[in-house]
């Protein structure tokens, strides 16, 4: 009867520490009472308690299982929303980190823009400075080569007016020598039509006298 009680205490014991091995030693368990029950070991009444409160122990089993259940999922619901909020956590942190150096940026600009704008002026005013200084230089430089050109182009007329003089004063030769051979070609006609018009002339004052000259007799 001890044994059978010691026994049966064991398996309960292993049963609430293993749980998922539950149906297994319930059966062996049920089979030891059932087996002593028949062999006379323990009465009727005993195997019922024996059998009842393995119900109880299956049942506080069974309710042990679910709150474990329950308690991973809670545990792995608790461990989702705990990355969800660092998740979370974590773009917040970086949306303030954006912003905070988008207003950092945003005071920069102003000054930054003075400055490029600064660097802008002291760079055209080097340019400026620079250019200005170069001035007389290049205005000397293209005097002088102003100066040779027109010195150059001098020299070269120089060169060119007798030959062009020569050429003018043979062209106004032969202009003239022209002039007076044509003016020498026309003389005779010009001398010959000058008498015939004068002869003319005398031939009709003659005739117009002769004519007056009764009518003044009478």
């Amino acid at each position: 009867m001890k044994k059978i009680t010691s026994l049966f205490l064991t398996l309960l014991l292993a049963i609430a520490i293993t749980p998922s091995n539950a149906d297994h030693h319930e059966k062996s368990v049920e089979q030891e009472i059932q087996a002593a029950l028949k062999a006379g070991k323990i009465t009727e009444k005993e195997a019922k308690e024996k059998l009842a409160y393995l119900e109880r122990r299956k049942a506080e089993a069974k309710k042990i299982a679910e709150t474990q259940k329950k308690t991973n999922n809670t545990t792995s619901k608790k461990k989702t929303n705990q990355a969800t909020a660092k998740k979370k956590a974590a773009q917040e942190a970086a949306r303030k980190k954006a912003a905070a150096k988008k207003k950092a940026e945003s005071k920069k600009a102003p000054a930054k823009k003075k400055a490029a704008q600064e660097a802008a002026r002291k760079k055209a005013a080097a340019k400026k400075k620079a250019e200005s200084k170069k001035a007389p230089t290049k205005k000397k430089a293209a005097q002088e080569a102003a100066r040779k050109k027109a010195a150059a182009k001098k020299k070269a007329e120089s060169k060119k007016a007798p030959a062009k003089k020569k050429t003018a004063q043979e062209a106004a030769r032969k202009k003239a020598a022209a002039k007076k051979k044509t003016e020498s070609k026309k003389a005779p006609a010009k001398k010959k039509a000058a008498q015939e018009a004068a002869r003319k002339k005398a031939a009709a004052k003659k005739k117009t006298e002769s004519k007056k000259a009764p009518a003044k007799k009478k």
